[in-house]
């Protein structure tokens, strides 16, 4: 905001960046000369920059890979029969309580 009026490089800046339109910096400029509150000011270009945001560091570099239903599937079935075939035979405990 202090250094807007004697340079073009913050408007030149945000217009750099994708999916921001000059209209959108001419409302954001006029709303924010007329408001003396900073934390207006930030909100105003938190708005602006709303749909730039990146990822937290701490998710960089995580692959998310979402398996497919079909998939998720097969995985049910392999986990089921594997936990079907180490049941053991409980027959015999049936038969302590008749």
């Amino acid at each position: 905001m202090l250094y807007s009026p004697s340079s073009q490089t913050p408007r030149n800046l945000l217009l750099s960046l994708p999916g921001i339109t000059e209209e959108k910096v001419n409302i954001v400029a006029t709303k924010l000369q007329s408001c003396n509150s900073t934390r207006i000011q930030r909100a105003l270009m938190l708005d602006l920059l709303d749909g730039l945001r990146g990822v937290a560091m701490s998710e960089k570099g995580k692959v998310i890979h979402k398996p497919r239903i079909q998939e998720r599937k097969q995985q049910v079935q392999q986990s089921t029969r594997h936990y079907r075939q180490e049941t053991p035979e409980l027959g015999g405990v049936a038969d302590m309580f008749v």
